[in-house]
């Protein structure tokens, strides 16, 4: 019974987040840096062209471990948002956080990435795009556990902005 309970606890905890955790009979040593392409393809865009996809998904369900239109995690729909404009990126938030440029909050532009950790000491948790980086705040689109695919001021959100860790930008041999 004891071990029962302590099972049902451990995958609420990890159902919480969106972070994706793998057998280690799965994991790669290569999985925290995907091949790259050295130029972009014709079937490639522009960041407007990526948050036309991420808008695209708005309102799809939270999934863990989910990388498809039938349910996302936050790194899940980041990595699918990319891929389909033929760049391929991490699959995990921390992975991707290794991956890109860092970026002070301050220049994150449309298309930028933004990561967040649960304190100051603790590991990224969550990734989010950015949508928008004005007066008004920044905006970003993220696959959220409890709302799902959603676009937010995460700015005016006091649970996000104690949480932001640092930006981050897809480096340009990506491209």
């Amino acid at each position: 019974m004891r071990n029962h309970l302590s099972i049902a606890i451990l995958s609420c905890l990890l159902c919480s987040s969106c972070i994706l955790f793998k057998p280690a009979s799965s994991v790669t040593t290569t999985e925290t840096r995907p091949s790259k392409s050295k130029s972009k393809s014709s079937s490639s865009g522009s960041y407007s062209e990526v948050l036309q996809i991420a808008e695209s998904l708005k309102g799809v369900p939270y999934k863990y471990g989910g990388t498809t239109k039938r349910g996302f995690d936050c790194s899940g729909f980041t990595s699918y948002v990319y891929k389909r404009n033929a760049i391929e990126i991490p699959r995990t938030s921390r992975a991707q956080e290794d991956y890109m440029d860092r970026v002070s909050i301050k220049q994150l532009q449309a298309g930028d990435f933004v990561f967040f950790r649960p304190n100051k000491v603790g590991k990224v948790f969550h990734v989010a795009l950015v949508v928008n980086n004005d007066r008004t705040g920044l905006t970003v689109i993220h696959a959220t556990s409890s709302r799902g695919v959603v676009k937010e001021n995460i700015s005016q959100s006091s649970y996000w902005t104690k949480k932001y860790w640092t930006g981050g930008r897809l480096p340009k041999s990506a491209f």
